[in-house]
């Protein structure tokens, strides 16, 4: 509902801003996309380099999925460089309010898709 209402409010002021100057809004968006270039390394590096290793410690140390799914998927979500130029792009409103509805939501979806896999008989590989 909410995300959906301000994604349609997005595109609406979107399609204004294309509509009233074309200029200004496909150089807005070569800015947003420059500085989405800039740190989308950084952002790998930190997936890669940080985020899944200690994903597999976590999973070696015992932890279930559900916490090893909460722990990437909310990594990936709130990754500082990204945040700060979706707040750049989207507004500041707009990034809290992702924030606030998704992290919940992961953690919720963590756990359905753990029981999920676990009605399967499914298991993380140990190597």
């Amino acid at each position: 509902g909410f995300i959906a209402w301000a994604l349609y409010c997005h595109r609406s002021s979107a399609g204004h801003s294309f509509i009233s100057d074309r200029e200004k809004t496909f150089n807005g968006i070569n800015i947003g996309l420059k500085k989405f270039r800039k740190i989308l390394p950084h952002y790998l590096k930190i997936l890669i380099f940080v985020a899944f290793p200690l994903a597999n410690a976590l999973h070696h140390k015992g932890a279930c999925s559900s916490m090893i799914m909460t722990y990437l998927t909310a990594a990936s979500l709130v990754m500082i460089p990204m945040s700060i130029v979706e707040a750049t792009i989207l507004g500041v409103q707009f990034t809290v309010v992702r924030l606030l509805v998704s992290l919940p939501l992961v953690i919720v979806f963590s756990v359905v898709i753990e029981k999920v896999l676990t009605r399967q008989r499914y298991h993380l590989p140990d190597q």
